[in-house]
C-alpha cells in the first residue's frame, strides 16, 4: 500500500512538474512572408481622408522582413488624385506586431515611417504618417488558423517578435 501512495505522489509531483513546465515554455506561432502578404493584399486599397478635398489612397502593398528584427515593414504607394492637391509616391512603414486576443488578430503597432518618395513629399511626413499608422492600427493582418491556437492565446501575452529565416516568429507566454 505504501508502494503504491509513493507512485501515485510521484506520478503527481511529475504530473506538476510538467504542467509548469508546459505553462511556462510558452507558444510560438510562425508566419511566413507569403502569408503576410496575402493577409495585408487583402486589406488593400485603403483610403483615409486627411482634409478637405484630400482623399490618400493607399496600395500596393509590399511586406518587408528584416532578418532578425522585431518589426514588419510594409511598403506601399500613396496618392490623392481629387481636388487641389494632387501627389503621388510611396511610402514605407514599420511597425511592433501586437496581439489582440478578442479581435484574433495581428495588428501593426508602433508605426514609424521609414522612408518617403518622391522627395516634396518629405513637407508632408506628419501628415502622412498619422493616416497611414492609424488606419494600419487599425486593420487586423493576421491571426492563427487553428482554432485550438487560437483559444489558447486568449489568456496568452505576446513575449517576443523576430524575424529568423524570412519569418516572424512571434512567441507568447501562456498564463
Amino acid at each position: 500500500m505504501r508502494k503504491v501512495l509513493l507512485v501515485l505522489l510521484c506520478l503527481l509531483i511529475a504530473a506538476g512538474l510538467a504542467f509548469s513546465i508546459l505553462r511556462t515554455s510558452g507558444l510560438t506561432i510562425t508566419l511566413t512572408q507569403e502569408g503576410l502578404q496575402k493577409q495585408v493584399e487583402s486589406k488593400f486599397p485603403l483610403q483615409r481622408s486627411i482634409g478637405p478635398g484630400v482623399q490618400l489612397t493607399l496600395e500596393n502593398p509590399q511586406v518587408q522582413l528584416k532578418e532578425g528584427s522585431d518589426r514588419i515593414g510594409i511598403s506601399m504607394d500613396v496618392s490623392n488624385q481629387q481636388g487641389p492637391v494632387r501627389l503621388q509616391g510611396a511610402v514605407t512603414i514599420s511597425g511592433a506586431l501586437h496581439y489582440d486576443a478578442s479581435a484574433r488578430a495581428f495588428f501593426l503597432q508602433q508605426a514609424s515611417l521609414d522612408e518617403i518618395s518622391p522627395r516634396p513629399l518629405e513637407k508632408l511626413r506628419p501628415i502622412l504618417s498619422a493616416a497611414v499608422s492609424e488606419k494600419l492600427k487599425s486593420t487586423p493582418l493576421k491571426g492563427p488558423e487553428n482554432e485550438s491556437v487560437t483559444r489558447r492565446l486568449i489568456n496568452a501575452s505576446l513575449d517576443s517578435v523576430v524575424v529568423k529565416d524570412g519569418k516572424v516568429q512571434a512567441t507568447f507566454k501562456l498564463k
